[in-house]
C-alpha cells in the first residue's frame, strides 16, 4: 500500500467518523426548527438558508477536509524527485478517490459543499 493509500485510509475513516457526529447535529437541529415551525420541510428549508451546504459545512468537517489536504500536499513534498510520478493532488485525493463506488454516501454529502476550505497566500502557496 503507498504513503497516499494508506493515508486515504485514514481519511476515509476519519471523515466517516466525523460525518456521523455532524449527521447527529444536523438531525438535532432539524427536530429543534421543526419543533419551532411545526413543519419539517419548512424547518429544513430555514436551516439550509444558514447552513446551504448543510452538515458539510461544520466546523468539525472543515476541519478534517483541511488536515488531509494539508497532509496530502505535504507527503507530496516529501517525495523525492525520483518518485515525483506518484505525487496525488490533493484534489485528486480528496474527491476523486472517493469515486470508487463504495464511497458515493461520502460524495453526495462533500458535494453540497461550493469550494475547498483551503487558504492560499499572495503567492499561490497554501497558508
Amino acid at each position: 500500500m503507498s504513503p497516499h493509500e494508506k493515508l486515504f485510509a485514514a481519511y476515509l475513516k476519519e471523515l466517516r467518523a466525523v460525518k456521523g457526529e455532524v449527521d447527529a447535529w444536523w438531525s438535532a437541529l432539524l427536530d429543534t426548527e421543526s419543533q419551532r415551525t411545526g413543519d419539517r420541510t419548512q424547518a429544513q428549508r430555514e436551516l439550509e438558508r444558514r447552513w446551504p451546504a448543510g452538515a458539510a459545512a461544520h466546523p468539525r468537517m472543515i476541519a478534517v477536509i483541511r488536515k488531509y489536504y494539508l497532509a496530502c500536499n505535504a507527503l507530496n513534498e516529501r517525495l523525492e524527485d525520483d518518485d515525483a510520478a506518484d505525487e496525488v493532488e490533493p484534489v485528486v485525493f480528496m474527491s476523486e478517490w472517493l469515486l470508487d463506488g463504495k464511497n458515493m454516501d461520502l460524495v453526495k454529502f462533500l458535494g453540497r459543499l461550493s469550494y475547498w476550505p483551503i487558504g492560499f497566500d499572495d503567492e499561490g502557496d497554501i497558508a
